[in-house]
């Protein structure tokens, strides 16, 4: 039986239990986690605010001795957008460097030390996969039944429970919480391996030299052009250091 038990082992559910352990220590934490394959992830730009919180956990070292600073974010605006031969953009693109950390990470390592950290804390790692989850409405303990990698079912008790399972949604949809998504917007993110840094340098770029700080370590969106009525421009390609 366990005090919180968390659906779902990725990065959201983790840090949910690396959180609770450190802000309340008496708590018995489990989480349950499926099979621990390579799974798409492309990276993650963080916010000042998230790494304010992962400030508070411990892992402030961590961040900066192992994954790359990043200095705000980066437009790139083509005047002539119609004209795939001109390579001219309008770039806006924060003058000073932030006062705030802020990083690129490197999902695969940080998710495996944020992991290995809540190991050593004491928190629980159950492997399996969320089958049915029975929630005690009377204020008793909710039962979960999870499938292990060998099919045989078990059901865990526990006394409040929290849904990091993302995109499946396992409890909105149980409790009739999810809501239609009536906008689809589209974002492409991703890194580039071996990345030429004099590429940059190479763009036609309507701007001042920036002597604050080196643009090579900053999220780079190049927007296309506005679509409907007054719409603003999506973002469609992101690069960043690799």
């Amino acid at each position: 039986m366990s005090d919180v038990l968390i659906m779902g082992g990725g990065a959201t559910g983790q840090l949910a239990a690396a959180y609770l352990g450190k802000r309340f220590p008496n708590l018995k934490v489990a989480v349950v986690e499926g099979p621990r394959k390579n799974r798409p992830i492309v990276g993650e730009s963080l916010v000042e605010v998230s790494v304010d919180f992962m400030l508070e956990l411990g892992l402030g070292a961590y961040l900066v001795e192992n994954h790359y600073p990043k200095y705000g974010l980066t437009y790139y605006f083509k005047p002539n957008i119609d004209d795939p031969a001109d390579r001219t953009y309008v770039v806006d693109e924060i003058p000073t460097a932030p006062q705030i950390l802020s990083f690129q990470i490197n999902r695969f390592t940080f998710d495996r030390e944020v992991r290995d950290r809540n190991l050593e804390n004491g928190v629980q790692l159950i492997d399996g996969n969320v089958m049915g989850v029975a929630i005690n409405s009377d204020g008793g303990l909710h039962m979960v039944t999870v499938q292990d990698a060998d099919g045989q079912m078990r059901i865990l008790r526990a006394r409040w429970l929290v849904d990091a399972t993302g995109r499946n949604r396992l409890l909105a949809k149980q409790l009739q919480l999810q809501e239609t998504v009536k906008e689809q917007k589209n974002v492409f993110w991703f890194r580039l391996i071996n990345f030429n840094p004099e590429i940059l340098s190479r763009i036609q770029a309507l701007k001042k030299q920036n002597r604050a700080f080196i643009p090579y370590f900053a999220t780079h969106h190049f927007l296309e052009r506005a679509t409907g009525s007054g719409a603003s421009p999506c973002v469609r390609r992101k690069t960043s250091r690799s």
